[in-house]
């Protein structure tokens, strides 16, 4: 008998492709959030966190939502290039995030590739999984899909995915730790362990799409990254609906509410602002903004 191989599927790539879905819902105001990112830019090529220093977390942010407002073009980037030279000091979070932003500006070259594709491998812990920082017994959920997101920005294959049991919580959602108590799983490790079971094909637990639902914030919109924490964020609202698109969960009850929400974080410089408490927009969230229309957008779900 011959054995079927699933389709290969990347989460990375889906995560980008719903992202450019959030033109439908912005129309001619795309132009708003595309003048917001290009005013960010500082010399050099990059982009800055919310103190204005340049950072490759943000400029990636930077980078992707461009792709996604159709608006980029892959010119040299002198600050990434020098974050090549410095990957020693990168954690796993911004040696993804490197990998990625380096290949939406000018292609590294093939031993700078080589050198953070090692630099990447080292924060796989015992476990199968990855960990933010090197050397670790266990990995987590989040950490995992980190190293997805740069390997393939690298153009390697997804390797061999942990399944994530010793963070599974019984009520659906996930923890970052194992061992961890159940009421400190969070949204964003949730939809991490979602993103990394769905590219290999993994079996998500039926309780998850409901634990997530559970967080939705019905009165003003979105989703909150926890059940112990009362406002929604913008962050936690793109992964929370990602997360159930991947599952294939109807987002329809979602839509009007969570557009309210993301509406009223659009500030008038024409970023978005992460919670609405927050008086600063930033990348980080606008990127999530883009995210979360796109996921409002309409079309059928990954299933």
């Amino acid at each position: 008998m011959t054995q079927t191989v699933p389709f290969p599927r990347s989460a990375p790539l889906y995560l980008a492709v719903t992202a450019a879905r959030a033109t439908r819902f912005l129309g001619p105001a795309a132009a708003d959030v595309l003048n917001f990112i290009r005013a960010q830019q500082l010399p050099g090529g990059g982009y800055p966190d919310r103190g204005g220093q340049p950072d490759i977390y943000y400029t990636q942010f930077a980078l992707q939502s461009l792709v996604a407002l159709d608006a980029h073009q892959p010119l040299p980037a002198p600050f990434v290039e020098q974050t090549l030279h410095d990957l020693a000091q990168l954690d796993l979070v911004h040696s993804a995030s490197l990998a990625i932003a380096a290949a939406l500006t000018a292609p590294a070259t093939a031993p700078q590739r080589q050198a953070l594709l090692r630099h990447i491998e080292s924060f796989r812990a015992a476990d199968g999984a990855w960990a933010t920082l090197p050397g670790a017994d266990f990995g987590s959920p989040y950490g995992t899909f980190l190293a997805i997101q740069g390997l393939e920005a690298l153009g390697h294959p997804t390797p061999s995915l942990p399944d994530f049991t010793g963070f599974a919580c019984s009520h659906g959602g996930y923890v970052n730790q194992p061992g961890s108590p159940e009421t400190s799983a969070t949204v964003t490790a949730t939809a991490a362990a979602v993103a990394c079971l769905w590219t290999a094909h993994r079996e998500i637990p039926s309780a998850t799409a409901p634990w997530l639902t559970d967080l939705f914030a019905l009165h003003i919109g979105g989703f909150r990254v926890a059940p112990n924490i009362a406002v929604p964020d913008l962050l936690s609202t793109a992964v929370a609906l990602f997360a159930l698109d991947l599952i294939g969960a109807d987002l329809t009850p979602f839509r009007e509410p969570t557009l309210s929400l993301i509406e009223s974080l659009w500030d008038d410089s024409g970023g978005f602002c992460g919670h609405p408490v927050d008086p600063k927009p930033d990348l980080e969230y606008t990127w999530y903004a883009l995210l979360a229309l796109g996921c409002l957008g309409g079309v059928p779900s990954a299933q």
